[in-house]
């Protein structure tokens, strides 16, 4: 009687069982391949969350540069118009901004959208310096390129956007009017009542709206 018990508790403390350790196996193979996918998804978001606060410092940053270059856009002496080249999405300007060395003088500045040669999408800034000939200022001089921000090549639109404002200096200039420009060159004609205004630029990644950066730029010079 003593010996069938014992076999009996033998039996009991033997371990699990071949079925047991498979169903373990099992669960714990799922719970790991859960852990695994909600932390890649953790990372994945932290990642996304990174690279958009960088694209929004980056477009601020380059909004800051934009604002101030165009802010102080003026007629240059001898000259008929301060926005020599206006697009939605690319602007060329005189500016009394101060980029360079050369003091109380009219650079000549554009900025504009443009495909790098890896394929991504830049905003750029080509600064161009005076040079007094004749009592005239001319332009003829290699612009100095800056960067002011980069996007991926799958950018779906261009991350700088103009709108132009104009209004008329005889009514004082009251209740600004959106203008859209007919195409390259000038944005108003040299003989024309109006003159602009404000501008209000956006700069930043189209398809992550929230990085992207509005500002209103009155145009002190002008209006």
């Amino acid at each position: 009687m003593s010996r069938r018990k014992e076999g009996r508790r033998d039996a009991e403390d033997a371990g699990f069982s071949l079925i047991e350790l498979i169903v373990a196996m099992g669960i714990f193979s799922l719970l790991m391949v859960i852990v695994g996918a909600l932390t890649l998804s953790a990372f994945g978001a932290i990642r996304q969350a990174n690279e958009r606060s960088g694209i929004q410092t980056e477009s601020q940053n380059a909004m800051e540069w934009v604002s101030r270059v165009l802010r102080y856009a003026d007629v240059p002496p001898d000259g008929t118009t301060a926005i020599v080249n206006a697009s939605p999405s690319a602007i060329t300007v005189y500016t009394y901004a101060g980029t360079g060395d050369v003091v109380d003088a009219p650079y000549r500045a554009s900025i504009f959208a443009e495909v790098q040669s890896d394929g991504s999408v830049a905003v750029v800034s080509d600064i161009v310096s005076p040079i007094l000939l004749d009592d005239a200022w001319v332009w003829t001089g290699e612009p100095q390129r800056r960067l002011l921000l980069t996007l991926p090549s799958d950018t779906p639109a261009s991350p700088l956007g103009i709108a132009y404002y104009v209004c008329d200096l005889a009514n004082q200039c009251v209740d600004p009017q959106l203008f859209v420009p007919s195409g390259a060159g000038p944005l108003l004609a040299a003989d024309s009542p109006l003159t602009p205004a404000y501008l209000v630029v956006s700069l930043g990644d189209p398809a992550l709206p929230n990085t992207v950066i509005t500002q209103t730029i009155n145009l002190v010079n002008l209006a």
